[in-house]
């Protein structure tokens, strides 16, 4: 019985370790996001953020990139901004939130692109 749990352990052990070598990130130069309208049916209690803080974080692998958020069907920049190689930044984008916040359900014309120079 004790070998039989043995070698289930190895075997899942090893599982992990494959699954974990071949996941990836999302990795691309553009990215689009629309942030949700958040309301008490999304969130409920004294926990709820109620929208505040928004951020955003992004990454980089091996290389410099600059960055640049911005919002193309209102022609607001928001960000622009150059993060080292394996490294990262957050974005405050709180002050944006009345233009980022969907509020109409099913249409978003209010999306971010985020883009990059390189993954």
């Amino acid at each position: 019985m004790l070998i039989n749990t043995k070698n289930k352990t190895i075997t899942l052990f090893l599982i992990f370790l494959f699954v974990i070598n071949y996941s990836y990130g999302q990795m691309d130069k553009i990215f689009w996001f629309v942030a949700p309208k958040i309301t008490l049916d999304n969130c409920v209690g004294p926990e709820c953020p109620s929208g505040e803080p928004m951020y955003l974080n992004i990454g980089t692998v091996d290389f410099e990139s600059d960055i640049v958020v911005d919002m193309p069907a209102t022609g607001d920049t928001l960000a622009v901004l150059t993060i080292p190689g394996q490294s990262g930044a957050t974005i405050d984008l709180t002050p944006f939130r009345a233009l980022i916040e969907s509020t109409n359900p099913g249409k978003f014309s209010n999306g971010i692109r985020v883009t990059s120079t390189t993954l």
